[in-house]
């Protein structure tokens, strides 16, 4: 009995090790990602804002010293404020669809310590003058100190926009 025991244990043993799923890590991986997180969140709401021309709604997310860089353009929230509402004069129903939002949380390398929330969407907006739909697609991203934004990026090809603009005045 005694060796059915020591058998059995040992097929058991043997059994829940070829069953156990190790974790790796890759050795690039530093840090984590969530989804729906409170930071997330606030990316979602600033992009809300934004399409219901409501920015001034979002003031507060931002530090007082934050910086806003456009295509590399770097400005104040006011300045962004201004540029962003501009193009409600040009497009109706303006939306950012299929959005993808992130937060990340470094713990190595260059960025360790630092949360950055990553937006991607698809920028679309029908223009008042003909009624035809522009799609544009387009990447931010918010970088966090603690539970404020000091930098935002938002990145777009700007050639089809900025072409209807100029049509329209």
């Amino acid at each position: 009995m005694k060796n059915i025991l020591i058998i059995l244990g040992v097929i058991l043993l043997n059994f829940s090790c070829q069953n156990q799923t190790n974790t790796v890590v890759n050795p690039n991986q530093v840090g984590t990602i969530e989804a729906n997180d409170s930071k997330s969140t606030a990316a979602r709401d600033f992009s809300n804002a934004y399409t219901s021309n409501n920015l001034l709604s979002a003031k507060s997310l931002f530090t007082e010293d934050a910086v806003f860089k456009i295509n590399d353009a770097e400005m104040s929230f006011d300045d962004m404020a201004a540029g962003f509402t501009a193009g409600h004069n040009f497009f109706d129903n303006i939306r950012n669809d299929d959005k993808h939002i992130y937060t990340m949380h470094y713990d190595e390398g260059d960025n360790a310590g630092k949360t950055f929330t990553n937006m991607w969407y698809v920028w679309k907006g029908i223009r008042k003058d003909n009624g035809e739909e522009l799609i544009v697609k387009g990447y931010a991203y918010f970088a966090w100190r603690g539970d404020k934004v000091y930098e935002m990026y938002n990145a777009f090809d700007p050639t089809l926009y900025t072409q209807a603009i100029i049509e329209q005045q």
